[in-house]
Protein backbone atom coordinates (compact mmCIF):
# COMPACT_ATOMS: atom_id res chain seq x y z
CA UNK A 1 0.00 0.00 0.00
CA UNK A 2 1.22 3.22 -1.18
CA UNK A 3 1.23 6.66 1.32
CA UNK A 4 -1.96 8.03 -0.30
CA UNK A 5 -3.94 4.69 -0.28
CA UNK A 6 -2.97 4.66 3.55
CA UNK A 7 -3.83 8.04 4.59
CA UNK A 8 -6.93 7.75 2.89
CA UNK A 9 -8.27 4.54 4.86
CA UNK A 10 -6.64 6.05 7.79
CA UNK A 11 -9.02 9.17 7.17
CA UNK A 12 -12.17 6.99 6.92
CA UNK A 13 -11.22 4.78 9.50
CA UNK A 14 -11.32 7.74 12.22
CA UNK A 15 -13.42 9.91 10.80
CA UNK A 16 -11.11 13.38 11.58
CA UNK A 17 -7.67 13.43 10.97
CA UNK A 18 -5.75 16.80 10.81
CA UNK A 19 -2.70 17.93 9.23
CA UNK A 20 -0.35 18.04 12.06
CA UNK A 21 -1.62 14.61 13.10
CA UNK A 22 -0.58 13.42 9.36
CA UNK A 23 2.74 15.40 9.74
CA UNK A 24 3.65 13.49 13.16
CA UNK A 25 2.92 9.99 12.19
CA UNK A 26 4.70 10.37 9.30
CA UNK A 27 8.07 11.43 11.28
CA UNK A 28 7.01 8.57 13.47
CA UNK A 29 7.28 6.16 10.38
CA UNK A 30 10.32 7.84 9.00
CA UNK A 31 8.27 9.06 5.81
CA UNK A 32 9.83 12.03 4.72
CA UNK A 33 7.68 14.97 4.93
CA UNK A 34 7.99 15.91 0.91
CA UNK A 35 6.87 12.56 0.00
CA UNK A 36 3.52 13.23 2.57
CA UNK A 37 2.95 16.27 0.62
CA UNK A 38 3.40 14.28 -2.74
CA UNK A 39 0.74 11.85 -1.55
CA UNK A 40 -1.40 14.48 -0.56
CA UNK A 41 -2.02 15.65 -3.50
CA UNK A 42 -3.88 12.33 -4.43
CA UNK A 43 -5.34 12.21 -1.18
CA UNK A 44 -6.70 15.62 -2.29
CA UNK A 45 -8.43 14.64 -5.71
CA UNK A 46 -10.39 11.28 -3.86
CA UNK A 47 -13.55 12.29 -3.84
CA UNK A 48 -14.19 9.78 -0.85
CA UNK A 49 -12.10 13.00 1.59
CA UNK A 50 -13.69 15.95 1.94
CA UNK A 51 -10.85 18.87 3.84
CA UNK A 52 -11.49 22.49 5.56
CA UNK A 53 -9.55 24.57 7.50
CA UNK A 54 -11.04 25.21 11.40
CA UNK A 55 -8.27 27.29 13.39
CA UNK A 56 -5.83 27.25 10.66
CA UNK A 57 -5.37 23.74 10.96
CA UNK A 58 -6.63 21.50 7.83
CA UNK A 59 -9.00 18.77 8.77
CA UNK A 60 -9.77 15.96 6.83
CA UNK A 61 -13.01 14.21 6.73
CA UNK A 62 -14.51 11.34 4.82
CA UNK A 63 -16.99 13.46 2.38
CA UNK A 64 -20.87 13.72 2.91
CA UNK A 65 -22.88 11.31 1.19
CA UNK A 66 -24.24 13.07 -2.01
CA UNK A 67 -28.42 13.64 -1.56
CA UNK A 68 -30.45 12.29 -4.03
CA UNK A 69 -31.81 14.09 -6.82
CA UNK A 70 -35.59 15.33 -5.82
CA UNK A 71 -38.58 15.27 -7.90
CA UNK A 72 -39.22 19.02 -8.52
CA UNK A 73 -42.82 18.15 -8.93
CA UNK A 74 -43.39 16.57 -5.67
CA UNK A 75 -44.79 19.76 -4.69
CA UNK A 76 -47.27 19.82 -7.27
CA UNK A 77 -48.14 16.46 -6.95
CA UNK A 78 -49.01 16.63 -3.30
CA UNK A 79 -51.04 19.98 -3.39
CA UNK A 80 -52.96 19.58 -6.33
CA UNK A 81 -55.44 17.38 -7.56
CA UNK A 82 -54.65 15.43 -10.92
CA UNK A 83 -56.30 16.16 -14.71
CA UNK A 84 -58.59 13.70 -15.73
CA UNK A 85 -61.73 14.63 -17.73
CA UNK A 86 -64.04 16.46 -14.88
CA UNK A 87 -61.60 18.69 -13.97
CA UNK A 88 -57.93 20.97 -15.63
CA UNK A 89 -56.04 19.95 -13.04
CA UNK A 90 -55.72 23.11 -11.18
CA UNK A 91 -57.22 22.61 -8.06
CA UNK A 92 -59.21 25.79 -8.48
CA UNK A 93 -63.28 25.44 -9.31
CA UNK A 94 -63.61 28.40 -11.89
CA UNK A 95 -67.54 27.26 -12.03
CA UNK A 96 -69.62 30.35 -14.52
CA UNK A 97 -67.25 33.02 -16.05
CA UNK A 98 -70.74 34.37 -17.74
CA UNK A 99 -70.46 37.26 -15.57
CA UNK A 100 -67.16 38.53 -16.89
Amino acid sequence: MNIAEAIISRILEDKTVTMTQLEHRATERGVLLSDLYIALDTVHRDKRIARKVKGGEIVYTPAPPKKAPTDHLTWLRNNYPPMNSTNDGSGIDVGDLSWM
